[in-house]
């Protein structure tokens, strides 16, 4: 009685949850996340490389002009430091520029990584005195150079298309592959128009595409609506926002 009660037991557990899968939805999404990441680490890097090789003479003004010449452990963790900083304004940067012509929006970023590690750099005895200001400028100085020079140099790469802009807020930084209408196109849903030509997807494009995102999907397209859904209203087939006969903007 006790073996076939054993047995019949296990029989009214519920059964164990199957094991998660990553669906084929969700494939190009991690591997479009992943790609992001990478392109974070080359505005890292870049902008660690550059800005550093931009402040060595200062670095090696200030280590000559002490009265040890030896490589000092303060020395060290200061040039460290900064270049730990540059990484995360590269990768900051190419967050808050993206890809908009704002050059004010460029400008305010660099200076404002300038004045916070001035002014969190300082040592001072005394405070409001001439040297402090002087001090203070120098650091200014330097690190507008250095966060000046990473700036420039992201710029210069995202143009040569050898990395990647953040594309402006509203498109995807990776969009899939959209096909042409043909017999192997997807259903086009009606508030979902297919342009009528091919726009390849970020990964297998060439580099200069990446300086820009592609347009909306209903800038070259019919609209993303049908027009029967307003014959209703006295006759009146006209789209809401057309004038004159003016499509040009689709």
């Amino acid at each position: 009685m006790l073996a076939l009660a054993c047995v019949v037991t296990p029989s009214f557990l519920p059964s164990s949850p199957p094991a998660l899968l990553v669906t084929a939805a969700r494939r190009p999404a991690i591997a479009a996340v992943h790609l992001s990441f990478v392109e974070n680490g080359k505005a890292g890097v870049i902008a660690a490389l550059s800005g550093s090789l931009a402040t060595a003479p200062v670095k090696a003004s200030v280590l000559l002009a002490s009265s040890n010449t030896k490589i000092t452990p303060q020395w060290e963790y200061s040039v460290y430091a900064f270049a730990a900083q540059l990484a995360i304004f590269g990768v900051m940067y190419r967050y808050a520029v993206r890809s908009d012509d704002d050059d004010t929006l460029k400008q305010v970023i660099f200076i404002a990584f300038a004045l916070f590690r001035a002014f969190s750099s300082m040592q001072v005895s005394r405070i409001w005195t001439p040297d402090m200001w002087m001090k203070l400028g120098a650091s200014f100085g330097e690190s507008a150079l250095a966060f000046g020079v990473a700036a420039a140099t992201l710029e210069f790469v995202w143009d040569k298309g050898w990395a990647r802009r953040r594309p402006t807020a509203g498109f995807l930084e990776y969009p899939p592959r959209r096909w042409e209408g043909s017999t192997n196109a997807p259903p086009a849903d009606r508030f979902l128009q297919y342009p009528p030509r091919r726009w390849e997807g970020y990964a297998n494009a060439p580099p200069p595409f990446f300086s820009d995102a592609p347009p909306p999907y209903y800038s070259d397209g019919p609209p993303p609506y049908d027009v029967d859904e307003y014959d209703d209203y006295d006759g009146d087939t006209s789209l809401p926002y057309e004038s004159d006969g003016d499509t040009s903007y689709y």
